[in-house]
């Protein structure tokens, strides 16, 4: 049997910086984890990409320009409603991302056509 624990799915050396507390979400390219970020004292996002995305493309130094090219994005980016990114890197055919963790939820109930915000406080968000 094949262990999941979190600790395991990341890669080497992030488990001594970060403890998991829980799973916030999964998506088509990662699984983003609540952790506690013992150097800094706080509570972070960690987003560890699917081991697949890396270990089944043919080009791997495409798929990690890529990666890293959306973190410098990312990361490029300041604005109160945009968390902001604390490190990114890769680990043995991974690649992880630390993000600022808001504890307000998420925007995915506002996406339903019966729950859409008006135009007026959407640009207020914006």
């Amino acid at each position: 049997m094949t262990d999941t624990s979190p600790d395991t799915l990341l890669p080497a050396g992030l488990n001594q910086r970060y403890e998991i507390r829980g799973e916030l979400g999964r998506g088509a390219t990662g699984t983003v984890y609540l952790a506690w970020d013992t150097f800094a004292q706080r509570e972070v996002a960690l987003k560890v990409a699917h081991a697949q995305i890396f270990n089944d493309d043919p080009d791997q130094a495409l798929v990690r320009k890529a990666w890293l090219n959306e973190v410098h994005m990312a990361g490029s980016l300041h604005h109160p409603y945009i968390v902001e990114i604390y490190d990114a890197g890769f680990g043995d055919n991974s690649a992880y991302l630390v993000m600022e963790y808001l504890a307000h939820g998420t925007l995915e109930p506002f996406t339903r056509p019966d729950n859409l915000k008006p135009v007026s406080e959407v640009l207020d968000i914006a």
